[in-house]
């Protein structure tokens, strides 16, 4: 039996699966090596206002992420990659995690570097996901952070300036 409830307009509305269904489907897309079906999984979830949580997360992680490589560090815009791919990366302040978040995102335990010292990462590290399978691959930047980082204020200066025309030139940056 289909399940509805009622707007306060009483029109008939289509009742909303639970996570943990959300959660099982992508998971069986994943082991399809379908990433539309994961996309399609995590829009209805979008729509309907479901907020995933740690095991979700988890089943997407492994449903999207099959192969992971690091490409090249790059320091300048002609240093970086020219695949037409799309790129994910992540900015933000020194030492808050970036590279840890990298690690968790991709479900790795050390791909990207982690320190203790900020200023550690001072290169956009570019790291290849799904390289096999075209329609779902793409690059993940682990970026320098901004801010307290134990590096010259000239090369800090440099990496600003380098992340402001990479965010504004960088056709492929997508998120």
């Amino acid at each position: 039996a289909k399940r509805t409830s009622r707007s306060s307009a009483g029109a008939p509305q289509p009742a909303v699966p639970p996570l943990s269904a959300f959660t099982k489907l992508v998971r069986e897309f994943g082991k399809a090596k379908c990433p539309e079906g994961v996309y399609l999984c995590l829009d209805a979830m979008e729509a309907a206002d479901i907020q995933p949580d740690a095991e979700n997360t988890q089943a997407l992680v492994n449903a999207l992420v099959h192969e992971v490589r690091f490409v090249k560090g790059g320091v300048s815009m002609e240093t970086l990659p020219e695949l037409p791919i799309p790129e994910v990366a992540f900015f933000g302040r020194s030492n808050v995690g970036k590279s840890s978040l990298v690690n968790m995102v991709l479900g790795r335990r050390a791909i990207a570097y982690t320190s203790k010292t900020p200023g550690k990462t001072q290169q956009y590290n570019y790291f290849l996901l799904n390289e096999a399978r075209p329609s779902a691959s793409f690059h993940l930047l682990d970026m320098p952070g901004l801010g307290f980082a134990r590096a010259p204020a000239a090369q800090r200066r440099s990496w600003l300036e380098f992340m402001r025309e990479y965010v504004r030139v960088r056709p492929q940056l997508k998120l």
